[in-house]
């Protein structure tokens, strides 16, 4: 029994001289990823805690000081710094490990993450060893989160909200009026101006030839200006209050549908303009709302279906 005893003690000691020998310096753990979609997006969802929990790998506790993102024992939290560059924690029982997440524009289309963490070197072989499994354990983790990382955020529905459609531009020829309305217009405010359309565009026989469209701007404090036009097959001759419009063709266009009342429709606009923010793109034209759905029919508004337009140019 001694002697087992006496080999293992030389083994241990043996294996202790060993990591003393080979686990010298600090520990660098790397990590690089790329992701199909925009450095400026990435960098504000990262920061949101309600979008990291729909794909963090791990487990949140809501219940601390501000939500603690959890993996293995580990909690991870994203601290705000700036586009390029935000630095991690990674803490487990009393070691608290500092690492940095770098955001790279690869391309327009395309960010590429690297993410360094360094465990410090220490004279006692123990914690050597204890080091090494750590760092193992947390490239692992590294690993994993940045493979959750790149499936969701490769998902542009998840970004915005929306599908994202990139079209052409196929009407032309509108007919067009606008009105100042003192509180934000009602369905009955607007499809009166659609119905005084209607009735202009078949004194000249004049065929729509898709839903109306809408766009509402606010002039001042309570003042909306609210634009409508229907397209329609051919020019008429502009009136006192209505106008005929034309439109370019084969202009690149952005298109997102939504199914929902005004607020739903209102948001879906802002995310597409964050979309066109995000891509560095222009919008020479005006955006506008597509009314699938008669509004003036269908009372429901969760059944309101929208198509929101907005024309961009690179």
């Amino acid at each position: 029994m001694k002697k087992w005893i006496v080999i293992s003690f030389f083994i241990i000691v043996a294996f202790l001289i060993t990591a003393y020998a080979f686990l010298q310096g600090s520990k660098v753990i790397s990590k690089s990823v790329v992701i199909n979609t925009t450095r400026s997006s990435l960098y504000r969802l990262l920061l949101n805690e309600q979008s990291i929990a729909k794909w963090w790998p791990g487990t949140i506790d809501s219940t601390a000081t501000g939500n603690q993102f959890l993996l293995h024992n580990r909690s991870y939290k994203i601290i705000d710094n700036n586009l390029t560059l935000l630095p991690v924690t990674i803490t487990y029982g009393n070691e608290i490990i500092h690492s940095t997440l770098y955001l790279l524009q690869a391309d327009p289309d395309n960010v590429r993450l690297e993410w360094t963490a360094t465990i410090p070197s220490t004279s006692n072989p123990i914690k050597k060893v204890s080091n090494y499994f750590d760092s193992k354990e947390i490239s692992d983790d590294m690993d994993n989160i940045f493979s959750k990382i790149k499936t969701y955020f490769s998902e542009e529905k998840n970004i915005y909200g929306l599908s994202i459609a990139h079209q052409l531009i196929v009407d032309s020829t509108f007919v067009f009026t606008q009105k100042i309305s003192p509180v934000y217009p009602s369905t009955d405010f607007i499809y009166g101006l659609i119905a005084r359309l209607r009735t202009y565009s078949k004194k000249y026989n004049v065929a729509e030839t898709n839903y109306p469209i809408l766009n509402i701007s606010l002039l001042d404090s309570t003042n909306y200006l609210v634009k409508v036009a229907l397209p329609v097959n051919k020019s008429v001759p502009s009136g006192t209050d209505i106008e005929s419009k034309r439109m370019p063709v084969n202009v690149n266009i952005l298109m997102a549908e939504v199914k929902g009342g005004p607020h739903t429709a209102e948001k879906a606009f802002e995310q597409l303009r964050l979309y066109i923010s995000d891509h560095h793109a222009h919008i020479p034209g005006l955006p506008f709302f597509s009314l699938v759905t008669d509004r003036s029919k269908e009372s429901d508004t969760t059944k309101w279906i929208t198509r929101i337009y907005f024309p961009v140019r690179q």
